[in-house]
């Protein structure tokens, strides 16, 4: 009999487990409540031009998910941008157009929200904005894992009181992305990024253009986790100023001259702790949880990262059917 599968959020994770479980003959359907697919892998079109405003880019530590990069790069999805031991890759249009390939090959219902969850029979109902109720065998939660957590802790789902101090330890730092369009294009490092000596707060800054995604010259200027937190009560305007202002100190010498601007938060960029495995899966019930936050303790790269999402979408795969 074929296995119903729910799986929540259509990130890196969830769509690799639903390529997985598709493959190994279940019935996968993928809920995202975005009109898009790919989560932190995100690319905004502005004018003429795109910018990256999620992911920057990519690298490959395992087996795994290299034979996954080498099936992209075939199909001309992804291109090696810069580097030697660890090449940096990123999507070839981009890196949602890369998640909207990729998702392409599974069911994925987009501006669906779920807000319930029931179990009942051994089988779990996941029961949308417009309380629609689907039943599965198995359900799958992939979002940030505060949101996760905040949708678990609105059910009548039986959480150990172990199981939720674990899981609300994990913790996610935000992150304010200012896009800027200009008027002519300021050459960002040797390929495109910086992400060494800045001005305090800036994280990283990207040259979409020079990065090959944009045809005019756009700038994605990422702001670290202390700033954002900082300024996280102030207005848009306010924030953008302040980001304009200290990325126009990069370049003391060049007279910048902004023609557009717009501004992306990240409530849940980066995983500030790390869960010890590629998956957890909750007491007595075939409800999993994965994400870019577990990390198993053999991961080389030992942090949050696409590869760890990637990771983890295989590894509640494999721990779904050995159940």
């Amino acid at each position: 009999m074929t296995r119903s599968i729910g799986i929540v959020g259509a990130g890196l994770t969830g769509l690799t487990a639903a390529h997985h479980l598709k493959e190994a003959g279940c019935d996968v359907t993928v809920f995202e409540k975005s009109k898009s697919p790919g989560g932190r892998m995100a690319t905004r079109r502005v004018g003429d031009g795109k910018m990256d405003h999620g992911a920057v880019f990519f690298t490959v530590r395992s087996e795994a998910f290299q034979t996954q990069v080498d099936t992209w790069l075939k199909d001309g999805q992804v291109r090696r941008w810069f580097g030697e031991e660890h090449p940096r890759y990123t999507g070839t249009e981009g890196m949602n157009p890369l998640m909207k390939h990729y998702a392409t090959y599974v069911n994925v219902t987009l501006n669906t929200k779920i807000t319930d969850i029931l179990y009942q029979d051994q089988q779990v109902t996941l029961i949308d904005q417009d309380n629609i109720k689907r039943i599965f065998d198995a359900v799958i939660l992939t979002a940030p894992l505060p949101q996760t957590m905040e949708l678990i802790s609105g059910t009548a789902l039986p959480l150990s009181q172990q199981q939720r101090k674990e899981l609300q330890a994990i913790t996610f730092e935000p992150c304010y992305v200012g896009l800027f369009e200009l008027k002519e294009a300021v050459t960002i490092g040797e390929h495109g990024l910086l992400d060494e000596t800045l001005p305090k707060g800036i994280m990283k800054i990207v040259a979409n253009d020079q990065k090959g995604i944009s045809s005019s010259p756009k700038i994605s200027v990422y702001m670290d986790g202390t700033w954002s937190k900082a300024h996280d009560k102030e207005s848009e305007a306010d924030i953008l100023s302040d980001i304009l202002n200290r990325f126009k100190k990069t370049f003391p010498d060049r007279d910048v001259q902004i023609t557009g601007r717009q501004l992306k938060r990240w409530r849940y960029s980066q995983a500030e702790s790390l869960y010890p495995d590629t998956y957890v899966k909750l007491e007595h019930l075939p409800v999993y949880l994965a994400g870019d936050s577990f990390v198993h303790p053999d991961d080389p790269g030992a942090r949050s990262r696409v590869e760890s999402a990637y990771l983890s979408g295989t590894g509640v795969c494999k721990a779904l059917l050995d159940t």
